[in-house]
């Protein structure tokens, strides 16, 4: 398993990307904790030209 480090951030040149804007098609990201929202959303998708989806969460 390769090691990205870091794996966090606001480039798309980071695993997990936090931003207001959609990574890019085609870009590094297939975790994106989206801040366009005042709750936020965590989205996935399954490559990198794949679309993005929103991970259902519940909590109670």
């Amino acid at each position: 398993m390769p090691d990205i480090d870091p794996p966090v951030g606001t480039s798309t040149n980071y695993a997990i990307y936090i931003g207001s804007t959609a990574p890019a098609s085609g870009t590094t990201p297939l975790l994106w904790i989206d801040t366009t929202a005042s709750i936020g959303t965590f989205k996935y998708r399954t490559s990198t030209t794949g679309t993005w989806t929103p991970v259902p969460v519940a909590w109670g």
